[in-house]
C-alpha cells in the first residue's frame, strides 16, 4: 500500500494541472472556467492578486464541488466562517487539530491564526470548510490550505498538494475496489454450491477481521454480537408463521441458527412484520424515499414502467419487513433495511434496500454478503 501510494504520488506530481483535474473522476459535471472579468472582479474585491495556483485552477474550472472548493466569486475573508470557533473557549473548537500528509505530523493550530486567511469553499452540507493562505510567507508549519471537518481536519502545503493527494486517494480507492470486485467474483464461485448452514459458518469466520464489522450500525441496539445470539426454537418459528404466514425454508434456517443477522440487515424474529404494519416507524415520506432508493437497483426486475411511489409502496406493503426494530428514543429509522416479498406479490424476491440490490432469496443474499466479506478480508 505504501509503495503504491509513493509511486502514485510521484505520478501525480508529474501531471499538468488539466490532467490532474481530469483524473479526479468527480461525479459532478465539469464546471466551466471563470472568465477573466470574473477573476478581475475577485482581485478587486479581495484587494490583492490571486495566487498563480488559484488563477490556473479557476481558468480551467470555476470551483471543484466534489472537493468542497467553491467558485472564485465566493472567496471571502476567513473570519465569518471561523466565527463558531472564534467565539468559544472550548479547546475542541477554538483549536484546529490537523493531520498533514506532507509532513506526516499532527498539528494543533489556533483558529485565530487563520483569521487573515481566505475562505474558499464548503461542502453542500456546510460541514466542511476550506481555508487558504494566499501569501506563502503566511504559511503555518508549511501549511497553506486547511480542510476543516470541525472535529478534525487536514493541512496541505498548498492547493496543488490538496489536488495531488485527492488524486492519489482516488486512484488507490479505485484500485482497491477493483481488487475487491475480482476477489468477490472468485468468492462467489467458491461458494456457489454452499448451503445456508455452510454460508453461516463462513460468515462468522469472515467477520472476525480486525477493523471490519459487517453492518455493525444495524446492530447498535442489540446487547450481543451476531455469533452470540442463539437461534430461535421450532415453537417460536411456528408461532411466527401463524402470525405472518409461511416463511421461506432458508429464512427459517437462518433464524434457527441466529435470531437476527446484522450481515443481512435482518432483525429478530419477534420484531419482523408486514411493511404496511411497520411503516409508521419510519420517517414520513417513506413512499418517495423508498422509490428513490429502489430505482437505483440495477438487479431489481421491475415491471415496466416502475409505478409511482404510492403505488409501489402499496404493492410492497404486504411484503415482510425484516429490519431490526429500533427503540422509539432512537427513531424513526430512515428506511427499511430488508424486504422479503413472496411469489404472490407483484415484485417477489429479497430486497436489500440499503445496498439497492435484489436477490431471488435469502440464500443468494447471504452468499453475496459472505463473498463480499471474504473479498474485503483478502484485500487487507
Amino acid at each position: 500500500w505504501e509503495q503504491e501510494q509513493a509511486a502514485l504520488s510521484i505520478e501525480a506530481q508529474s501531471l499538468p494541472l488539466a490532467a490532474l483535474l481530469t483524473g479526479l473522476e468527480m461525479e459532478e459535471a465539469v464546471v466551466a472556467p471563470a472568465s477573466e472579468a470574473t477573476l478581475a472582479a475577485a482581485r478587486n474585491r479581495l484587494g490583492r492578486d490571486l495566487p498563480e495556483e488559484l488563477l490556473a485552477l479557476y481558468r480551467l474550472s470555476n470551483g471543484l464541488p466534489a472537493l468542497s472548493l467553491g467558485p472564485v466569486e465566493h472567496i471571502a475573508p476567513a473570519g465569518p466562517a471561523l466565527q463558531p470557533r472564534l467565539s468559544t473557549t472550548d479547546p475542541m473548537l477554538s483549536i484546529l487539530y490537523l493531520w498533514s500528509p506532507h509532513t506526516e505530523q499532527s498539528l494543533e493550530i489556533p483558529a485565530r491564526a487563520l483569521e487573515n486567511w481566505w475562505w474558499i469553499g464548503t461542502d453542500e452540507d456546510g460541514q466542511t470548510q476550506l481555508y487558504y493562505q494566499p501569501d506563502p510567507a503566511g504559511a503555518i508549519e508549511g501549511i497553506r490550505l486547511v480542510v476543516d471537518y470541525t472535529e478534525g481536519g487536514t493541512g496541505y502545503r498548498d492547493l496543488r498538494g490538496y489536488l495531488e493527494t485527492s488524486w492519489v486517494d482516488q486512484r488507490q480507492l479505485a484500485r482497491q475496489r477493483q481488487h475487491i470486485e475480482l476477489a468477490q467474483q472468485a468468492a462467489q464461485e467458491r461458494l456457489a454450491s454452499a448451503d445456508v448452514t455452510e454460508l453461516l459458518v463462513q460468515a462468522e469466520q469472515a467477520q472476525q477481521v480486525d477493523g471490519w464489522t459487517a453492518r455493525v450500525l444495524l446492530w447498535l441496539f442489540s446487547d450481543a454480537d451476531s455469533e452470540d445470539i442463539a437461534g430461535v426454537s421450532a415453537a417460536a418459528l411456528e408461532s411466527a408463521q401463524s402470525r405472518l404466514g409461511p416463511l421461506p425454508a432458508d429464512l427459517q434456517q437462518i433464524y434457527a441458527h441466529t435470531d437476527g443477522l446484522p450481515l443481512l440487515g435482518l432483525g429478530q424474529l419477534a420484531d419482523i412484520g408486514r411493511l404496511q404494519a411497520r411503516a409508521s416507524g419510519y420517517e414520513r415520506g417513506l413512499p418517495d424515499r423508498l422509490l428513490a432508493q429502489l430505482q437505483g437497483c440495477d438487479s431489481c426486475r421491475w415491471q415496466e414502467p416502475l409505478p409511482e411511489a404510492g403505488a409501489l409502496t402499496a404493492q410492497l406493503g404486504n411484503c415482510l419487513d425484516l429490519s431490526p426494530a429500533i427503540p422509539a428514543e432512537y427513531g424513526p429509522m430512515d428506511l427499511p433495511t430488508v424486504l422479503w416479498c413472496d411469489q404472490q406479490t407483484t415484485h417477489p424476491g429479497w430486497y436489500d434496500v440499503g445496498e439497492g440490490q435484489h436477490f431471488a432469496n435469502a440464500t443468494e443474499a447471504l452468499r453475496a454478503r459472505v463473498a463480499q466479506l471474504q473479498a474485503i478480508r483478502a484485500s487487507y
